[in-house]
């Protein structure tokens, strides 16, 4: 058509035909929603697989450092205490041995 020596256009929207069935995109998308269970799953379990670090015990560590060698030993009421032998086969309190090279 012409209008006034100039061409009209017209545009039509005309609804886009569905190429695909649409179980196919169902079956797109399940595939979708479990890839990324699946991606999530995975990652989750490797952030537990970091490892835990702790101090050593002070007393344990200087009693080792000065030639000794640390021994953790049982009361009869089931308490612990550390023992630290000397290289002569002295043996004194891991704690008390520490103390006894940083007191005043």
């Amino acid at each position: 058509m012409q209008f006034a020596g100039r061409m009209r256009v017209e545009f039509r929207w005309k609804p886009a035909i569905l190429t695909q069935p649409v179980f196919h995109s169902e079956i797109s998308m399940k595939r979708i929603v479990l890839t990324a269970a699946v991606s999530l799953a995975i990652s989750g379990s490797f952030a537990h697989a970091t490892t835990k670090t702790t101090m050593a015990n002070p007393a344990a560590t200087f009693c080792i450092e000065n030639g000794g060698e640390y021994q953790i030993r049982k009361n009869t009421d089931g308490s612990e205490y550390g023992v630290c032998i000397l290289e002569d086969g002295t043996e004194v309190d891991a704690w008390d041995y520490l103390r006894s090279h940083f007191e005043n």
